[in-house]
């Protein structure tokens, strides 16, 4: 069970000279810090190219990407949430599907994504000025790599339409960055990303050991290449990974809350978790949380569209997760932890992959059953048919994951398999507005850098 738990030396590593954002530009290269130096002086010993991987996570975690803005904005765009209590203009501008080029969050998370690669870059850069043993060089290496992989998928589904998009997925993506630099880099295609997103995992899962501490391991690297397969309809790929890391033994599903809490979960393959302690304190879920807290008088609740069609059924979720359409999923404690890759969501993955590749049913039906016994509701019929293990299995994976940011680009997903007209919230799915706006300093540090389309969902 691997945690990433951030350590007192990211709190004190200086920040390298560049902005480490998706594009680099001019504008932020302007921007002048007195903690800034040069990389050349940051990198001194094999110490300092560790504590750089360390600041990776650290980026990771932070508020305004995946330690909680990322999950919102996804959330909010789809149909899980009602913004009628928010006043921040900015998660209305993600509700209504109208950001524009100006939108803070946007930028707060695109430029923190960045950030994330940045690092990796920078520290896989480093390797060979340095002595490491081989041991030590393949893990630092393939972190990296599963850094930079997860932070370039988590922009693409954001900024881009999805996998499938245009037969050749040959429409824009994001810029690929594989090396710390200050030049920028033209948007490449959506394939062309995932592309890159495959081979970093799939190197990397030739270099991480079978256990990294709190760090990401080879199922954690495995576990994201089952979900990025799952995003593209590759069923028997996203089969072969999630099988793999379920077969491994090591996960089983926790309790209904025992998944955010902080303490070690028993099925968490990769999560974000603070500390605290005298210059160590960091909330990696506070961002997360707090929306949904009863006392933020400003805050997100559960739509009546999910409420009543999908959570109304007599059973634990209900007890636990709900009170009315207060989503209390997420612990009140200080601190939680945020599970990026989890055993409840490749068990989904599982299900549904065997059902679309006529695969085992009685091994998806028994994924199904295990988390609906979880939630006090009857096991799916033995005799089930692919199509009804499949209808079950998104009805599950909306339960199971509501509030962790997945719904939007699963909504997308379905669309592109078998529901061209599908509407989210009122809106076709593949409307201009269903992706973000390329944020207004990213256009101007790359006059070439081409904007997305205008004209939100109306």
């Amino acid at each position: 069970m691997n945690t990433m738990k951030i350590f007192n030396k990211i709190n004190t590593a200086p920040i390298l000279f560049v902005a480490l954002l998706i594009g680099c530009n001019d504008s932020f290269l302007e921007i002048k810090n007195e903690d800034t130096i040069q990389e050349s002086e940051f990198f001194v010993s094999s110490a300092d190219v560790t504590e750089n991987l360390n600041a990776a996570y650290r980026a990771l975690a932070e508020g305004n990407f995946m330690g909680g803005l990322m999950q919102n904005m996804s959330e909010l765009m789809a149909d899980n949430i009602d913004a009628s209590l928010v006043n921040n203009q900015d998660w209305l501008k993600h509700y209504n599907r109208r950001t524009d080029i100006f939108t803070g969050s946007t930028r707060s998370l695109m430029h923190q994504g960045g950030r994330v690669i940045g690092r990796a870059n920078s520290t896989l850069q480093q390797l060979d000025n340095f002595e490491f043993s081989n041991e030590e060089r393949n893990r630092i290496q393939g972190e990296a790599l599963f850094l930079r992989a997860l932070a370039h998928f988590e922009l693409v589904r954001m900024f881009a339409h999805p996998y499938g998009y245009t037969t050749d997925n040959g429409h824009y993506g994001i810029s690929i960055h594989t090396a710390f630099q200050t030049e920028p880099v033209e948007r490449a295609t959506v394939g062309a990303v995932y592309e890159r997103i495959i081979e970093d995992l799939t190197t990397a899962i030739g270099l991480l050991p079978e256990e990294n501490g709190e760090y990401a391991d080879v199922h954690a690297a495995k576990g994201l290449l089952a979900l990025v397969y799952f995003q593209m309809n590759d069923f028997e790929n996203a089969l072969l990974y999630a099988n793999d890391v379920i077969q491994s033994g090591l996960f089983s599903l926790d309790s209904l809350s025992g998944r955010f809490v902080l303490a070690n979960s028993s099925e968490a393959v990769f999560s974000l978790v603070g500390s605290s302690g005298v210059g160590t304190d960091f909330d990696a879920g506070g961002e997360l949380r707090n929306v949904y807290r009863p006392a933020n008088q400003a805050r997100f609740m559960l739509s009546n569209n999910y409420f009543l069609n999908e959570a109304a059924a007599d059973n634990d979720r209900r007890g636990k997760w709900y009170d009315g359409n207060n989503l209390l999923k997420f612990p009140e404690d200080v601190r939680i932890r945020i599970p990026l890759i989890h055993l409840t969501a490749l068990k989904l993955i599982r299900a549904e992959s065997i059902a679309e590749t006529g695969g085992d049913l009685q091994t998806a039906i028994a994924d199904l059953s295990e988390i609906r016994l979880r939630a006090g509701l009857p096991v799916v019929p033995v005799v089930s048919d692919a199509a009804e293990v499949r209808r079950i299995a998104r009805i599950e994976r909306r339960h199971e994951l509501v509030g962790e940011g997945n719904r939007l680009h699963e909504l997308k997903r379905q669309a592109v398999l078998d529901d061209e007209g599908l509407l989210i919230r009122n809106a076709l799915w593949n409307c201009p507005g269903m992706v973000c706006q390329i944020p207004d300093n990213e256009l101007a540090g790359n006059i070439n850098y081409p904007p997305n389309e205008e004209g939100g969902c109306e």
